[in-house]
């Protein structure tokens, strides 16, 4: 699998003050999905000391558990694409596509308020 270019169209202005948030949305494979998940569960931890990293959430597809989405949270998107480009050249993408069915979906988000 190639690695796969964020979508979108313009950018964005950021808010530094709520931050950014990527969301990332999965298919894995069925016989991979137990080391998938490992990973999955450890984000918050595992990047905990990363630079302008705030959170991790995973959610499951109820109806197709192959169907995982990730909404992380960053400082900046600057921060965020630094460690995308990180993982990328450490060989730890790669690791992560050869688990997957398809390219992953990732887009940046922006979150609203809701009352």
């Amino acid at each position: 699998m190639v690695a796969f270019g964020l979508s979108g169209g313009q950018a964005m202005a950021e808010d530094v003050t709520k931050g950014v948030f990527i969301k990332i949305e999965f298919t894995v494979k069925d016989e991979r999905r137990p080391e998938f998940m490992e990973i999955m569960t450890t984000l918050n931890t595992g990047m905990a000391t990363e630079q302008g990293f705030i959170s991790a959430e995973v959610y499951i597809d109820v109806d197709h558990s192959e169907k995982i989405t990730l909404i992380e949270k960053w400082e900046t998107r600057k921060s965020h694409e630094h460690h995308y480009q990180v993982i990328v050249d450490n060989g730890s993408w790669q690791g992560i596509l050869d688990m997957l069915t398809e390219n992953p979906k990732m887009r940046y988000v922006r979150e609203i308020q809701v009352n």
